[in-house]
């Protein structure tokens, strides 16, 4: 199963603007903004999936996903069957942790947009206008802030995450360490 490393915001419950649970980390937007477009990754729409946002804009350009890393063809425009885990800094600070997944995804090459036809009332209400994966609720899982420990922190340097919002698990099997898949 192929499998992405996403960074996000760090917020409790991913479940829209809350000033009780403003995202934390994540780069000067969300600081500057208060909001994120990851704030609602765990929220189930009515048709049965959850959306998730990883930012890919880097001063002007809306930068692809190399879907094609993870077994998709050049001309594919997604790809279904990926396990995406979703990491954030702890409470805004490093080291990054993991704090849920979701399991056979379908992941965009480029941004989706919603175009006026929100999949819920949050998502229209806080404006959250675009995705780039797309999951079944039940296969979307958020960790319990206690269970996101230090079991679950990831490193740093080479073949690790680095700069860019997401990043690939074959780069860090190179370093020698290995991820199970997520049942």
């Amino acid at each position: 199963m192929p499998l992405l490393f996403c960074n996000i915001a760090w917020m409790e419950y991913y479940g829209g603007r809350d000033p009780k649970d403003p995202p934390k980390g994540g780069g000067g937007f969300p600081r500057t903004q208060g909001y994120c477009g990851e704030e609602l990754n765990f929220v189930g729409c009515e048709d049965g999936y959850v959306y998730g946002h990883f930012e890919t804009i880097k001063g002007d350009v809306d930068r692809q996903v190399n879907i094609e890393r993870l077994g998709a063809q050049r001309r594919e425009d997604f790809l279904d069957g990926v396990d995406v885990v979703w990491t954030a800094p702890i409470e805004g600070n490093d080291p990054r942790c993991v704090v849920g997944w979701y399991k056979n995804a379908r992941l965009y090459r480029f941004r989706q947009k919603f175009q006026g036809l929100y999949p819920s009332e949050r998502h229209e209400k806080d404006e959250i206008d675009s995705f780039r994966v797309r999951a079944k609720i039940e296969d979307a899982f958020l960790l319990p802030l206690k269970e996101r420990d230090e079991k679950l922190t990831l490193g740093r340097g080479p073949g690790w995450s680095g700069q860019a919002s997401w990043w690939y698990a074959e780069d860090t099997e190179k370093r020698g360490t290995s991820f199970c898949t997520f049942d």
